[in-house]
């Protein structure tokens, strides 16, 4: 499991987004843990490398006829000929996979760093997705360089937890989307296995606590410069004073497997798999929800 390094020293909030960017400058979300793409940096191959992980990992978020990616949560054909946001594109594989599979009437995702707006456009071109309606901005999803209710549909997978903010972000949510629209979008839960879990498990035995809080503990294993975990009832609440409605939240199975050393070769005995598919789907470190303005 991968330990995060982070300055320790609690920041003032006007800070935190300058070095919250500088962080994900620094380490951009590649899904390359065990640091093996070789290829050229922004390349076809090394951008298939890093697709090829997240889709291993992610294969439960598609269903087994279609084989599209994330179609569980975006209905692709809904989204045609509307003006959608996605917040955070990171390396673009959202960004590729909806405009692949719909055909929006103005596309605009937003990111935080500036290696994440260069890697998006470069996939695109690479693989050919050309669209004069596609505008990818370096921006702070706090301060949306967009009009009021200008969105039919918003999307961000596993973002607006990393600002200490989120609150800030939730309002510009509502800022920008049309009366009616819809947002799809999954952070951290607090109430998981992981949080927990392993949370005390290395409170304990790593005698962590001694000089940690369970929050500051999970840090060390998360990505990102600050990272946030929310209940269900916490985002109800926190959408609800901003006049959004929740209509569907759930927990995710974030993983195939329970994340312990080892699980992958413990999880090829049948009963072994099973047990860790039920925990995880009930107790996933993702927290989905829908909803619409």
């Amino acid at each position: 499991m991968v330990n995060f390094k982070r300055q320790n020293k609690q920041n003032k909030k006007k800070d935190t987004q300058i070095l919250n960017k500088n962080w994900w400058e620094n380490n951009p979300m590649s899904y390359d843990w065990e640091n093996r793409n070789n290829y050229e940096k922004f390349s076809i191959e090394w951008f298939n490398y890093i697709d090829n992980n997240f889709i291993r990992d992610s294969n439960i978020y598609h269903s087994a006829f279609s084989k599209i990616p994330f179609d569980q949560f975006i209905q692709y054909s809904s989204i045609n000929d509307k003006d959608i946001l996605e917040i955070g594109c990171g390396y673009g594989f959202h960004t590729e996979m909806i405009l692949k599979n719909s055909k929006p009437k103005n596309y605009t995702a937003v990111d935080i760093t500036t290696e994440a707006i260069e890697a998006t456009k470069k996939r695109l071109k690479l693989k050919n997705i050309i669209f004069q309606n596609v505008n990818l901005i370096n921006a702070d999803a706090e301060n949306l360089p967009l009009k009021d209710e200008s969105l039919d549909f918003i999307w961000s997978w596993g973002v607006i937890h990393h600002s200490l903010n989120t609150e800030k972000i939730i309002n510009e949510i509502f800022r920008t989307l049309k009366k009616n629209g819809k947002f799809r979008i999954m952070i951290y839960n607090k109430n998981s296995f992981r949080y927990y879990i392993l949370g005390i498990f290395r409170g304990i035995f790593k005698l962590k606590f001694l000089k940690k809080n369970l929050q500051e503990i999970n840090m060390e294993y998360t990505d990102g410069y600050y990272a946030r975990h929310f209940t269900h009832k916490e985002v109800k609440n926190l959408f609800n004073k901003s006049n959004l409605k929740i209509t569907k939240i759930k927990n995710l199975q974030d993983a195939l497997l329970i994340p312990f050393p080892g699980a992958r070769i413990i999880c090829k005995i049948k009963i072994f798999k099973k047990i860790s598919d039920f925990i995880m789907k009930r107790y996933g470190w993702f927290l989905y929800f829908e909803g619409e303005k």
